[in-house]
């Protein structure tokens, strides 16, 4: 065991931790998914981040150059078989949340968090909106015209889901509960549960008593030995353990608390598609609770943290009662989650280690059921594909909030995503695509633009997040074609207008659908040019187009500019 995990260990530090900061070419995720497999063929009792692992090196090698799957898969026949590799992963993504609840029911009975041994009743992970609503304290569901929405299937839940005395816990803020409730709420199966709650490591072991060191085995996320409030100390056999202490202690957490936190909420991708639509539900009930005067009452709204500067610049949008004349922050607003950097910041009132944690007596949040099929022509399970009604919704609400998009002298607008700076997916024919687009853009009169996320620079603006988010919106509000590799900023064509042509470079793996499907909630033309097969897919510093690939996006932006001078003008192309 010490072996494999020592040379998983080479793997992530020779691709400075792998997925996060891209994967070379000289190396590939098949190599570590080997050493994965064997560990979990070695002991009977899968450790659920093993389990994790294992799924997201099979999703990063779905993009597989055929003779790459064939040299590490050369007896394994399912292997060609993209889809079916692809719902592997998923159903191991959904072990790994099915161990990891056995490890947390466990630690229940080591009372970790203020835990205690689990009832008969409220036990059990809770997986998907219409699930939340039957354990739910209060299930509100949402009415839409069906008759103007053919593509919402009428068994997807959405709504407002109301519990009691739950805890919030990890960077993902997953509920659970409290006590001796042993109810998990996972929003989805991708949701990484052994990073996200209190787990022993050593559940297999079934007839250790309640009267045993309550920390023993503590498991440690990401090394992490501040997570959940805890500190490293001693169990009873003197070994160093994570302690980890009631977050009900001292009377610490809410009275109420509506949470807009979710999955990877300080992903762009996700803050645009999740949080926002999120935020724009709940935006009356947050006023209210802005307007409330300081009183004992511990009234909050729980949000990513506002280092990231987008977070900061919607609030200021969507809820400017969440500043003051001085544009200081309200104490109501609770940022989820570490400071990247030290010294907190300006307005910060809940700010911990990679993993908070915190109790309230009532928590309030907007869930929705996940389609379980990627869109076509994709195949295989969906990820993280918000409904269209509330797409819609929060593109309604933006838009009336941001008003008219850029003034351009021209009609014809390309906007080109960058990913030059970024660490994953940089496009290595970049300069022959941009060439190749000035070259369009000067034959049709149009304007071409290169836009790269980056954080507002202007100091002098009074301020500059909410001019950065203001600025981006009105930008892809006025796009005609929208040209990137698959990416975060391709989240802003949430603000395109309804017909405008969205060119994706991307990889033909349903859980690569997530702009495919915003461009088809929004009624925009989608044109998916596939990249040429890389084994690193998402996590690959570099991709590159295949033979022909500039040409396929030249005639994908000559289409989309073409369609748009013989549709009417207005507010769609």
């Amino acid at each position: 065991n010490q072996y494999i995990g020592s040379k998983f260990l080479q793997w992530h530090a020779a691709n400075d931790q792998g997925y996060k900061g891209g994967i070379p070419p000289e190396t590939s995720p098949w190599y570590p998914l080997s050493y994965v497999e064997l560990q979990l063929g070695i002991f009977p009792f899968p450790h659920p981040q093993t389990l994790f692992e294992k799924a997201t090196l099979i999703t990063l090698t779905l993009d597989s150059p055929e003779e790459e799957i064939q040299k590490a898969k050369p007896d394994d026949e399912d292997a060609m078989n993209a889809t079916s590799r692809a719902w592997e992963a998923y159903k191991t993504y959904q072990e790994s949340q099915s161990v990891a609840f056995v490890a947390y029911s466990h630690g229940k009975k080591r009372y970790l968090a203020g835990g205690q041994p689990c009832g008969d009743d409220d036990y059990g992970l809770v997986v998907g909106g219409t699930a939340w609503s039957k354990h739910a304290w209060k299930s509100s569901p949402f009415s839409y015209d069906k008759t103007k929405d053919a593509g919402q299937s009428d068994d997807l839940y959405m709504g407002i889901i109301t519990f009691q005395n739950v805890l919030i816990s990890g960077r993902d803020a997953v509920i659970s509960g409290y006590q001796g409730n042993c109810n998990v709420f996972a929003r989805h199966s991708y949701v990484n549960l052994s990073n996200n709650i209190p787990l022993v490591t050593a559940w297999e072991i079934m007839d250790v008593t309640i009267e045993d060191n309550p920390m023993w085995m503590t498991y440690i996320p990401e090394g992490d030995t501040t997570s959940f409030g805890g500190s490293v100390g001693k169990d009873s056999n003197g070994n160093d353990a994570l302690l980890i202490p009631n977050p009900r202690s001292d009377n610490a957490g809410f009275d109420s608390a509506i949470l807009l936190c979710g999955y990877a909420s300080d992903n762009y991708f996700h803050f645009i598609t999740e949080v926002l639509p999120s935020l724009v539900v709940m935006r009356n009930r947050i006023k209210d609770i802005l307007k409330q005067q300081q009183t004992g009452a511990k009234d909050v709204v729980v949000v990513p943290n506002l280092q990231n500067e987008f977070v900061e610049g919607f609030l200021r949008l969507l809820l400017p009662e969440a500043f003051d004349d001085e544009g200081k922050l309200s104490p109501k607003i609770v940022q989820w989650g570490p400071w990247k950097n030290s010294g907190g910041g300006s307005g910060a009132t809940y700010s911990s280690s990679t993993h908070p944690i915190a109790y309230t007596k009532r928590l309030a949040t907007v869930m929705w059921d996940q389609p379980k099929v990627a869109p076509s022509p994709l195949n295989g399970p969906a990820h993280c594909l918000t409904p269209k009604p509330l797409i819609q919704a929060m593109r309604r609400v933006v838009l009336k909030s941001v008003g008219s998009p850029i003034a351009s002298d021209v009609s014809k607008r390309i906007i080109y995503c960058s990913r030059s700076s970024s660490s994953t997916r940089k496009l290595a024919e970049e300069e022959e695509l941009l060439s190749r687009l000035r070259a369009i853009a000067s034959k049709e009169g149009a304007e071409l633009i290169v836009f790269e996320k980056q954080a507002a620079s202007d100091a002098t603006a009074p301020s500059p997040p909410l001019a950065a988010v203001i600025n981006a919106i009105q930008l892809f509000q006025s796009a005609t074609v929208v040209v990137g590799v698959h990416g975060a900023s391709l989240a802003n064509i949430a603000f395109s207008r309804t017909g405008t042509t969205i060119v994706e470079l991307g990889f033909e793996i349903p859980q690569a659908g997530h702009y495919l499907h915003l461009a088809k909630s929004l009624e925009l033309k989608y044109v998916g040019i596939r990249l040429r097969p890389n084994s690193r897919s998402f996590g690959a510093t570099e991709v590159s187009l295949p033979e022909g690939g500039v040409d396929k996006i030249a005639n994908a932006v000559m289409g989309g500019l073409k369609r748009a001078e013989r549709m009417d003008g207005g507010d769609e192309l």
